[in-house]
């Protein structure tokens, strides 16, 4: 299957496959594969990590780091195999290392079916699998592919784009060229160099502390309810059992002293959505509960601790009104096991986040 019009580059089938360390073959074999099997294969992979990575690094940066990817693949295979090959595996797998960096903890959901056609059997179902052992078990699958017989896969192409795939994420993160706002492997490191530990909720707090609120500027008009605080706020709590450490390990002592500090990395606007990429530069917080404008729905990716640098997102999205300017409240539970309660202002245009109270 080809994807380049062989006519317009003046090129064969020949110049498009990688042997002999042929320039055009390095490029080409990325856009060339075997049969149809082949190309849905790589399609499949490609459209789970590809569309992940894409969105945290963008698509200019995507397909220079794609080709770049590719052509570390296969100057790999050329170096310890050297015999012919096609295929976008190689690039692909380049990708996946990046997203194993990237998104360790992020689930796969995954779609199986197993038949024995002459005894009507046939079982069906899905289950979801964390990224890296995802990937651990494609890498065991290339590994022993490579200690076993000739099998026409290119088992070196793929470990090579695999590992230059975690360097390139590892550097991007240490020197800050590339943001994501889900956990890193930084991001885990960090938490369990903090000590970090799980909580349980045993009791929530009243559920009005919840409700949606109705004060945001939206399409240059302001709408207040004087509501906004019910009265058992102040007085409220939330009752925590640590899970087998004490309240010292989930706040450590360095962050103790400390009050929250959400910072707005960067955010993006397209009229009716709104997402925030945040970082936490203070202490964390427990429980990260949001209160959000009646007009606006809201999610984020922040789950029962927002830790210590810990990085996140927040989406914010309405039906047909544009969104150029929003108030939210981000209810928590602080070291002390009290409820608190932070007000941000954000505005699109100018890419601030702006607080506004905190108590």
């Amino acid at each position: 299957m080809f994807f380049l019009p062989l006519d317009s580059f003046n090129l064969n089938e020949n110049d498009l496959v990688l042997y002999n360390w042929n320039f055009s073959g390095f490029i080409g074999s990325m856009f060339v594969h075997a049969n149809i099997i082949h190309l849905l294969g790589n399609m499949i992979f490609l459209w789970v990590f590809g569309n992940a990575l894409c969105a945290a690094i963008g698509n200019i940066a995507y397909l220079f780091l794609y080709i770049c990817l590719g052509i570390f693949a296969g100057t790999v295979h050329m170096a310890f195999d050297a015999h012919p090959v096609v295929g976008a595996s190689g690039a692909i797998n380049g990708v996946v290392g990046m997203c194993v960096i990237l998104f360790p903890k992020n689930k796969l959901h995954c779609w199986y079916f197993f038949a024995l056609p002459f005894l009507w059997f046939l079982k069906a179902g899905k289950f979801a699998i964390s990224t890296y052992w995802m990937v651990l078990i494609w890498l065991v699958f290339d590994i022993l592919g490579n200690l076993g017989s000739p099998d026409g896969i290119a088992h070196y192409a793929h470990i090579g784009g695999l590992v230059g795939g975690v360097i390139i994420a590892i550097i991007g993160l240490k020197f800050k060229l590339i943001e994501t706002p889900h956990q890193s492997v930084f991001d885990i490191g960090l938490s369990k160099n903090l000590g970090v530990a799980q909580y349980q909720l045993n009791a929530e707090a009243p559920s009005s502390i919840y409700e949606p609120f109705r004060h945001t500027k939206i399409e240059n008009q302001t709408v207040e309810d004087k509501s906004l605080y019910p009265a058992d706020t102040n007085n409220s709590r939330t009752s925590i059992t640590p899970k087998k450490e004490t309240i010292n390990n989930l706040f450590p002592a360095d962050t103790l002293s400390m009050q929250p500090d959400i910072q707005l990395k960067h955010c993006i606007s397209n009229e009716t959505t709104l997402t925030l990429y945040l970082v936490n530069n203070g202490a964390p917080l427990k429980f990260p509960k949001l209160r959000v404008p009646k007009e606006v729905k809201a999610q984020m990716s922040f789950t029962n601790l927002i830790r210590y640098k810990e990085t996140g997102w927040i989406r914010f999205s309405t039906d047909n009104i544009t969104i150029d300017s929003i108030e939210f409240l981000i209810y928590y539970v602080d070291s002390a096991q009290q409820q608190r309660k932070i007000r941000f202002r954000c505005v699109p245009a100018k890419s601030s986040l702006e607080l506004i109270s905190a108590n």
